[in-house]
């Protein structure tokens, strides 16, 4: 074989191997994560939810308080693969007489080839009972 087609072969072989790449890049999934229920209501008693997370990759979870109160929301998982069940608990509504219902926010999100993605769990609990 002449050099000429040894260079000719090689760069052949190298452009063949560049485009085995590209494809495989191409089949890669977009980032998608959901939560199953998306809303939920909670007595004012020391309660909890289970959800459904389904996620095309590693998750994570962030509470957001809605208003003075913090703090009364925990969730088992605050980050996970795939899928996975989810408990979000709430402690008692009973911080003051009277005291109003209250809303947070659990944000699951996860980060792909497209960006990071989010779904979002509307947790409110009733009001205080007299």
């Amino acid at each position: 074989m002449t050099e000429k087609m040894k260079r000719l072969t090689t760069i052949f072989l190298a452009l063949v191997a560049l485009l085995a790449l590209f494809p495989a890049c191409e089949q890669e999934d977009p980032a998608a994560v959901s939560v199953e229920p998306s809303s939920v209501v909670l007595d004012s008693g020391d309660s909890f939810v289970e959800v459904t997370v389904t996620s095309t990759g590693v998750w994570s979870a962030e509470v957001i308080y809605s208003g003075p109160q913090d703090g009364w929301i925990s969730v088992s998982s605050l980050s996970g693969p795939g899928s996975r069940t989810v408990r979000v608990s709430a402690s008692a509504n009973d911080g003051a007489l009277d005291a109003p219902s209250r809303q947070a926010l659990v944000v699951f999100s996860t980060t792909g080839i497209g960006g990071t993605v989010k779904a979002t769990l509307n947790v409110i609990q009733e009001a205080a009972e007299n």
